[in-house]
């Protein structure tokens, strides 16, 4: 199972998953996470509760701008934050690798306009097929 799976179905929902990174409560590797993305997870909610208060990203270029310089979060982290945390509907996640395998090996290259508007709910289909094993890159 992917990380984030994991971790989605130990915390139940984002609220419990928010509680628990900004606790900031890091013993060692847990859930797939290792210790230096965890203190990324706690910097981001810290951040990111700091954030909340004055607007939410609408889109994940705002996203980009605001956690980009945050130690440990990257344009694939920024990615995940945008379609998981912040629901923005047009994240085409092409730091992923199972994203990147499936669209040059089903699509022939790095995004089908056909999902214009829709990235994030292809790639969360994507990643569904790659967790149910229905997917062969071979």
């Amino acid at each position: 199972r992917s990380i984030s799976s994991k971790v989605k179905v130990y915390f139940g929902n984002t609220e419990n998953i928010m509680e628990w990174a900004l606790k900031g409560d890091i013993k060692g590797p847990f859930l797939g996470l290792s210790v230096s993305k965890q203190r990324s997870l706690h910097n981001w909610a810290v951040q990111s509760s700091n954030l909340t208060k004055l607007k939410k990203p609408k889109t994940i270029e705002q996203v980009h701008d605001y956690f980009i310089n945050i130690k440990g979060l990257g344009p694939w982290s920024c990615d995940m934050l945008s379609i998981f945390y912040y629901c923005i509907p047009t994240v085409w996640p092409i730091k992923d690798l199972g994203i990147r395998k499936y669209s040059s090996k089903y699509f022939g290259s790095t995004k089908p306009r056909a999902i214009t508007g829709y990235e994030s709910i292809a790639s969360l289909c994507i990643w569904q097929a790659i967790d149910l094993k229905k997917v062969n890159f071979r």
